[in-house]
């Protein structure tokens, strides 16, 4: 028996009829592996910030920034 799903012929009424198909596949693994494969992807991939992190980082530096402004024109006020 021959398998015309992907052949290239012409259905009767002219028009050209193309399948595609997959082979469902599902793979499954071990406790210890899946530790391994966890440790690995953490270690080459950064942790990614939460919203609130960024959020504290931006008002920090801006704090910070401020300061050192405010200093600098403390000093030229001195002198």
């Amino acid at each position: 028996m021959v398998d015309k799903r992907n052949s290239r012929e012409a259905c009767t009424s002219g028009t050209q009829l193309t399948v595609f198909s997959w082979k469902d596949e599902r793979w499954s693994a071990d406790k210890e592996t899946l530790d391994a494969i966890n440790k690995m992807i953490n270690r080459t991939h950064p942790k990614r910030k939460y919203f609130h992190e960024v959020c504290r980082d931006f008002v920090v530096g801006g704090f910070s920034f401020i300061v050192r402004i405010y200093v600098r024109l403390a000093k030229i006020r001195r002198e």
